[in-house]
C-alpha cells in the first residue's frame, strides 16, 4: 500500500505545481515576486494536504472514511509514516533531478544548435533565425 500512495502522492504533488506555474503565468501577476509567492504559498498548500491532512484522514476510522486504524498506534506509524517518509525524501532530491534534466535537454539543444559536442563557441554560430528564438535557446 505504502509504495504506490507515496508514488502517489508525489505524482499529483508534482502535476499540481506544474498547474500552478502555468496559472500564475496565465494570470499574469504585477511583480515577478507576487506571481512567486504564489507559486510557492500554493505549493506548500498542496503539500500540506497531500501529505499531512489528506493521508491521515483516508487512513482513519472518523465519520467521514471508515479506515483502517482507529488510533495514532505502532503499526499506523509503520505504514503511514513509511509512506510520509518516501514522499518527502523524494521531495528533498526532486529539485537537483529536475535541474540536471532540464539543463542536459537545453545543453543538447546548444548542441544541436551550433552542431557541436561542446556548444560554446565563441563566435557563436547559432543557426537560429530569430533574436527571440536565439534568447529562448540560451
Amino acid at each position: 500500500m505504502s509504495e504506490s500512495l507515496s508514488e502517489t502522492i508525489v505524482v499529483s504533488s508534482y502535476l499540481l505545481r506544474l498547474l500552478f506555474m502555468f496559472l500564475a503565468k496565465w494570470v499574469r501577476f504585477q511583480s515577478l515576486t507576487h506571481e512567486t509567492e504564489f507559486i510557492k504559498n500554493s505549493v506548500f498548500y498542496v503539500q500540506f494536504f497531500n501529505s499531512g491532512i489528506l493521508l491521515v484522514l483516508a487512513t482513519s476510522n472518523n465519520f467521514i472514511v471508515n479506515g483502517t486504524y482507529n488510533d495514532f498506534n505502532s503499526y499506523w506509524f509503520k505504514d503511514i509514516g513509511e509512506t510520509i517518509f518516501k514522499a518527502l525524501v523524494f521531495n528533498i532530491f526532486w529539485p537537483i533531478i529536475e535541474f540536471c534534466i532540464i539543463y542536459s535537454i537545453s545543453t543538447f539543444s546548444r548542441m544541436l544548435d551550433q552542431r557541436k559536442l561542446i556548444p560554446n563557441d565563441p563566435l557563436n554560430r547559432t543557426r537560429s533565425k530569430t533574436l527571440q528564438a536565439y534568447e529562448d535557446l540560451y
